[in-house]
């Protein structure tokens, strides 16, 4: 069994009950996808849930161990295993059909690829096990952010459960937490998220000054002159965009 390597930030989940819950939170009405195959613990519970499984692994020495010990379902077409840095591969479209992301991701680039997963058209839901303080922004759990206001856009992001640094080898010094994010539009529009990106930019100021409104733009959509980013719901987001 290969050492964990920080450069890819690995983080091995080794908690049985653990994987067993995020496999079952996956839907299965679409194709599967895992980034981040590791040492194939999660892979092996995806497999045997569901029939057909693409995996994606960044770390050239996990691939034999992973081909010896899924030999059976490689040959017989079950999984597609893709050694790839993820981010490099990844244009518009991951895969060329409908499918869902089931994955314990690696922290550093968990929130850069939920926002991929948000904006893939082809990508209709989201299973995933992200540092809590990010599931949480994606969720909302701490008050409205650009995160949880984009996620909100496209679907709808649930917080599942917490995962304590003892379900994995090695233990990380965070919590973890899996959230799944159930697409109702198939992607997000990019101007709107830079729209959220600059509202957010300066939480603590006024959300007119922030975004240097004219006088009166707030109150026409029914809000407060004086409100500051955190106070606006998405449909006021959404007729503020309109607006300007």
């Amino acid at each position: 069994m290969t050492q964990a390597k920080k450069k890819y930030g690995q983080n091995f989940l080794k908690d049985g009950e653990i994987l067993r819950r995020i496999a079952e939170s996956a839907d299965g009405s679409f194709a599967i996808v895992e980034i981040g195959a590791g040492y194939g613990d999660l892979t092996a519970e995806l497999l045997a849930r569901f029939n057909k499984l693409t995996a994606y692994e960044v770390d050239r020495d996990l691939i034999a161990p992973l081909e010896k010990r899924f030999e059976r379902e490689l040959s017989s077409g079950a999984l597609t295993l893709i050694c790839a840095d993820i981010l490099n591969i990844w244009r518009a479209n991951l895969l060329f059909c409908d499918y869902e992301i089931a994955a314990n991701l690696p922290y550093y680039i968990g929130t850069e690829i939920i926002l991929r997963a948000l904006a893939d058209t082809n990508c209709r839901a989201i299973t995933a096990m992200l540092q809590l303080e990010v599931a949480e922004k994606f969720c909302g759990k701490n008050g409205r952010n650009s995160l949880s206001l984009l996620a909100q856009s496209c679907g709808a992001a649930d917080f599942l459960f917490e995962v304590g640094g003892d379900c994995f080898d090695p233990p990380p010094k965070v919590t973890s937490a899996v959230i799944r994010v159930e697409k109702r539009l198939k992607s997000y529009d990019k101007n709107f998220a830079e729209f959220l990106k600059k509202a957010f930019s300066q939480p603590r100021k006024k959300l007119a000054k922030v975004m240097n409104l004219p006088r009166g733009a707030l109150s026409a959509i029914g809000v407060k002159e004086g409100a500051r980013a955190h106070e606006l719901a998405l449909a006021d987001y959404e007729n503020l965009y309109k607006r300007n």
